[in-house]
């Protein structure tokens, strides 16, 4: 039985180390692409759950068992801020609930709504996702219930993010 002769051995160890070090380079590259590619899910994801939130709220503006205090639904800086009349949890009465873009978070209110007031609470955090174009358009539809659209558009922090656009309908059957 004869084995590896040197000059075998030395070739097979030098093949296997250039095969380690392109890997090692390409190992990074990898893991790069992957982080960008599970951010920008990450951004699709919210925003798409950000635009279902409010729009299923919106379906339900002016639902109030006839006690709305104002109009049902109220766009605001044309459709930067809107508020809405919607029936409280557990039937409790009526309130008005507001959605507006401030400093690259969303951002919503309960109660009596003002849309140049304080006191709203951040929906997404802008650390981790910059919103930079929140709009809700009205399109009206004779004979047929309202449409209205929640636009969303946002990006990673990061420099060099791709922007992710989202836009989510429904009908304003209470309007």
């Amino acid at each position: 039985m004869r084995g590896f002769t040197l000059p075998e051995a030395l070739l097979a160890t030098a093949t296997g180390s250039l095969l380690l070090l392109a890997g090692s380079r390409l190992l990074p590259m990898l893991q790069l692409i992957t982080l960008q590619e599970a951010q920008q899910q990450y951004l699709e994801d919210t925003l798409w759950r950000l635009a279902a939130t409010i729009g299923k709220t919106l379906q339900r503006a002016g639902y109030c068992h006839s006690e709305c205090r104002a109009e049902g639904l109220r766009l605001v800086d044309g459709g930067r801020c809107v508020i809405a009349w919607r029936e409280k949890a557990f039937g409790a009465g009526s309130e008005q609930v507001g959605y507006r873009l401030k400093g690259g978070a969303l951002e919503t209110f309960s109660g009596k709504v003002n849309c140049a007031g304080v006191g709203w609470e951040k929906m997404s955090d802008a650390e981790r996702l910059w919103i930079d174009t929140f709009q809700v358009r009205r399109v009206e539809r004779p004979p047929f219930a309202p449409r209205i659209t929640v636009m969303l558009r946002a990006r990673a922090p990061q420099p060099g993010s791709a922007p992710v656009e989202k836009a989510y309908s429904v009908s304003g059957f209470n309007l």
